[in-house]
């Protein structure tokens, strides 16, 4: 029994070694007959999406190409036109920079379409469209070479824009030099156009060297601006510096002859009111308008005199601390000043009369 158990075990064995071969075979068929059709599978799947990307490739360049050609020749049609057929032609330019910007908005020529599109918009007429575009222009990251031209674009543009709005009626004081009448004597709130164009002349004067062609005319401009809506003080300021950088420019001669003698006038008118209070009698509305006088001519030989009167009206009417703050500012501000040996006693002399006052 025991004997016939060994063999049918080795039966047993013998018979399940072959069933694993005969397995491995089958298995081993299996794949070898099935490897190369999955390898062809793959192969001809790569094939197919390769040439989808060249093909796409291809179709993205030559889409570039055409849009790229089509908005640079109408760009071109357009700078050769005259005005009536200009605007037609730069509008159709500008469309055609704007689906190439918007079909590629990453290409590399991106900037240089960019700055492209807003003189096309600037020349079309269309000056709100063209700022916004040469905004985006200026504030381009890592890129410079169209920045200054930008700048100067966006302040030409805001120009056109309140002489238009100047012929209009809807701005009273505008770019172009105005009689005597229209120049405010106290300082009046800038129109929004004019608060713009000031913003954006500050970030030129940033960005741009005084070398530059366009700084002078700008910075005229400004100074312009300030001394026709009533800020005298800030155009004289202005217009020293101006005068000093500039000395041999044509801007310098025409605010001198605009700026000076207007500043000339006033002075004269606040000194003569003053006089004439001093004479009613009037002390405060004297010394108001000596003060006046000193504030807005600081440079005057006048200007120190004009203080020293004030503080001496103040302490007439009792404004002790006014008196007084006004010669501490007359000893810091003008060195030079004829009386200045008589101001520390005056401090003196004011401070025990503020002292007496508050005692009481």
């Amino acid at each position: 029994m025991c004997c016939r158990s060994d063999e049918s075990q080795k039966i047993w064995n013998q018979s399940t070694s072959d069933k694993t071969d005969s397995c491995e075979r089958k298995t081993k068929g299996f794949v070898s007959m099935t490897r190369p059709k999955l390898t062809k599978k793959i192969y001809l799947m790569l094939t197919s999406f390769v040439l989808s990307l060249f093909v796409s490739t291809n179709a993205y360049t030559s889409s570039d190409k055409q849009l790229y050609k089509a908005a640079i020749t109408s760009h071109m049609r357009c700078q050769q036109q005259t005005p009536p057929q200009k605007k037609k032609t730069c509008l159709h330019a500008a469309q055609r920079y704007r689906r190439f910007i918007r079909a590629f908005p990453h290409h590399k020529k991106s900037y240089a379409l960019h700055w492209y599109l807003g003189d096309v918009l600037y020349h079309a007429g269309s000056y709100t469209e063209a700022i916004k575009v040469f905004q985006k222009v200026r504030s381009w990251p890592h890129k410079r070479q169209h920045r200054a031209k930008a700048a100067s674009s966006i302040l030409y543009a805001l120009r056109h824009q309140m002489t238009a709005a100047c012929r209009l009626g809807h701005i009273k004081r505008g770019t172009q030099p105005p009689c005597q009448q229209n120049i405010s004597t106290h300082p009046l709130p800038f129109p929004s156009l004019l608060q713009a164009f000031q913003k954006e002349a500050k970030q030129f004067f940033q960005l741009v060297p005084k070398t530059h062609s366009d700084y002078p005319v700008f910075y005229s401009q400004s100074i312009y601006l300030y001394f026709l809506y009533g800020y005298h003080q800030k155009s004289r300021t202005l217009f020293r510096s101006f005068s000093s950088m500039f000395p041999t420019h044509r801007a310098t001669k025409e605010l001198r002859r605009m700026i000076l003698p207007h500043h000339a006038r006033m002075r004269l008118k606040l000194i003569i009111k003053a006089e004439q209070h001093f004479e009613q009698k009037e002390w405060k509305k004297a010394a108001v308008s000596y003060e006046q006088v000193s504030r807005m001519f600081p440079h005057h030989r006048r200007a120190a005199h004009a203080l020293w009167n004030a503080q001496l009206l103040y302490e007439e009417v009792h404004a002790y601390k006014r008196a007084l703050t006004l010669c501490h500012h007359l000893l810091s501000t003008y060195p030079l000043f004829r009386f200045r040996h008589l101001i520390p006693p005056q401090i003196k002399k004011l401070k025990q009369l503020t002292n007496k006052r508050n005692k009481r």
